[in-house]
């Protein structure tokens, strides 16, 4: 057997060791110093660069052990602290942060010894947590203490991500190191607090679980740092609060935001915003493709975050509870550079599978001596800070409910309606599109369950005094469902009565509606009784008798007395919008029925 080729690679092996030896010896303490003072003079360089803009500060940075494996060309850095102290006329900031561990993999010796660039594998960063109090003298951040929010509606707040990361990048890469590559990123378990406070408000804020993980991060010789040097980043938030001493209360579960080459998402698992402790806004499953262009929701909440009786028990004058849920929510063909600017909200449509409208309108207590003025919607359209241009919204099964309260009843009068199907067209804050396109809703439905139900209803939006036009029609209707409304609202009981059809159509110009009703019914008959008790008494009885018999008619078939309904009517001042549709019918149907 021939012993050389053994003998050779033994020789080979053996060179090698002593060369790493030898290598090991001369270069170890210069490399592991050389690594220390780099690492040293970058974590520096990026705090610096963060409280740049600081006046009077003044920023420490310590580190506790270095370790730099010559072989496996590892640097663990343990326990890095950096606390930083910004304090002005105007306000006083406290910024500490600590991060457990750093750890940097694939750090050659012969990169930091001849600086031809750096190639590194993966840095990760455990457990950062961040503290930031700031007092603010001057009332400069008033705005993050106390928000507030007197607009109807706010833009939903979607990121510029080339924006975005293009800071987080030139943020952290050492703009001096050419060429540079790195496999991955990692901050784990990020999370801190804030307090800011003046003299007449606080807020308090938390976030936990933050992860970030960047991948194959990659700077040529002269090449722009900015975004795209990355192929693969995303973060995400298990969880952030904000409190305020307003009672205003901020939360996010399950945030994150991912971009690589495909497409890039923003998604949200909860949201919740609650103000002044009543009313709250409530999302979950949030999704936005900036590729697509496309927002889904999975379900939405917009009301009060109090039971009926605690905010019943809080209403000193009239006013109005609304509940608003909706599923299965879209928004395609989304104006994205116009979104991400703040200045329009502009979709080609919006879908939503379930939606649901609960409505509590009380009467009780005394008018304020200056009412809230009710908005129409042209008004509506004018108190939005942003354009607006939705081409279609459609809903594939809508429910209503409206109750009304009033002092002489125990219990509120009640209408429904069920499994809508709503189409709407021309929403839009352009003055001159809305000349001949006009805001039109189309509804068809139940009503009370049974009765099929259809109507449309056009808005003009450019208008600076209220306008509506409406027209629709009922089939099937038993009139004695009317009684879950008309003896708290009305007085009035319908003991007997089916309408076969009823259409309708009147146009609403300032407080004057014109038009008419058409009812087709059979047997008409009702009572007046007592609104609390909903019973008659020898009084109502008598009046039921004598209203009955000498004016109401009781039968309006199809033929020669059959009696069209006129629509003549001055609707009160500050109605709300769904009294300006109710009243105008009313008032067609007791033209015909006389009552």
């Amino acid at each position: 057997m021939n012993k050389k080729p053994l003998l050779w690679v033994g020789i080979s092996v053996g060179a090698l060791v002593i060369v790493a030896a030898v290598g090991y010896l001369l270069f170890n303490d210069k490399v592991s110093n050389l690594v220390r003072s780099a690492a040293e003079m970058y974590i520096r360089s990026r705090v610096s660069s963060v409280v740049a803009n600081a006046s009077d500060s003044t920023v420490t940075v310590a580190f506790g052990d270095f370790d730099y494996g010559f072989f496996t060309h590892t640097l663990t850095i343990d326990n890095i602290t950096f606390s930083y102290l910004d304090s002005t006329n105007a306000t006083k900031q406290t910024l500490h942060v600590s991060i457990d561990k750093l750890v940097c993999t694939g750090l050659a010796p012969w990169d930091v010894l001849f600086g031809t660039g750096l190639t590194l594998g993966t840095i990760s960063v455990a457990h950062p947590v961040f503290t930031l109090d700031i007092i603010d003298r001057a009332g400069v951040r008033t705005n993050d203490i106390a928000p507030i929010d007197t607009a109807l509606v706010q833009l939903p707040q979607i990121p510029d991500v080339d924006s975005l990361l293009a800071i987080l990048v030139a943020r952290a890469l050492p703009a001096d190191v050419s060429p540079l590559t790195i496999d991955s990123v990692m901050v784990m378990n990020a999370g801190g607090r804030t307090y800011i406070k003046n003299d007449t408000a606080h807020m308090h804020g938390t976030m936990e679980g933050v992860d970030l993980t960047a991948r194959k991060i990659s700077v040529g010789a002269g090449s722009k740092i900015d975004a795209h040097l990355l192929s693969d980043f995303s973060i995400t938030i298990k969880r952030w609060h904000r409190i305020y001493s307003t009672g205003q209360d901020a939360l996010m579960e399950g945030g994150m935001v991912r971009i690589n080459g495909s497409d890039s998402s923003m998604s949200v698992a909860h949201a919740r915003l609650t103000k002044s402790g009543r009313n709250m806004y409530l999302a979950k499953g949030v999704v936005f493709s900036f590729a697509h262009h496309r927002l889904t929701i999975d379900s939405a909440y917009l009301g009060t975050a109090v039971t009926d009786k605690q905010w019943l028990a809080a209403q000193k004058h009239p006013a109005d509870r609304m509940r608003i849920s909706a599923e299965d929510v879209a928004m395609d063909n989304i104006d994205l550079d116009a979104l991400t600017n703040g200045t329009a909200l502009t979709v080609r449509k919006l879908s939503a599978g379930t939606l649901t409208i609960d409505i509590l309108s009380s009467k009780l207590g005394r008018r304020p001596r200056v009412a809230t003025r009710e908005r129409m919607p042209h008004q509506l359209i004018r108190m939005i800070p942003f354009s607006v241009g939705i081409d279609t919204i459609t809903v594939a099964n809508a429910s209503v409910r409206y109750a009304e309260l009033r002092h002489e009843s125990s219990s509120p009068g009640l209408l429904t309606w069920s499994k809508i199907e709503v189409t709407v067209t021309g929403l839009s804050s352009d003055t001159i599109l809305q000349r001949h396109q006009p805001l039109k809703i189309s509804a068809k439905g139940l009503f009370y369950d049974h009765a099929v139900m259809s109507a449309t209803f056009a808005f003009p939006l450019h208008v600076t005094t209220y306008q509506m036009h409406g027209e629709g029609y009922m089939r099937g209707f038993d009139i004695t469902r009317l009684n879950s409304f008309l003896p708290a609202i009305e007085g009035l009981r319908i003991t007997s009565g089916f309408s076969d059809k009823a259409t309708f159509r009147f146009d609403v110009r300032g407080r004057v509606a014109r038009g008419f009703v058409d009812p087709v019914y059979r047997d008409l008959d009702f009572k007046y009784v007592n609104k609390r008790t909903k019973k008659g008494s020898w009084f109502t009885d008598i009046t039921s008798f004598f209203g009955s018999w000498l004016g109401v008619k009781n039968d309006n078939p199809i033929g020669k007395k059959h009696q069209i309904g006129k629509v003549s009517y001055t609707i009160p001042r500050n109605s709300a919008i769904m009294e300006t549709i109710w009243f105008p019918i009313r008032d067609g149907l007791g033209d015909v029925a006389g009552f």
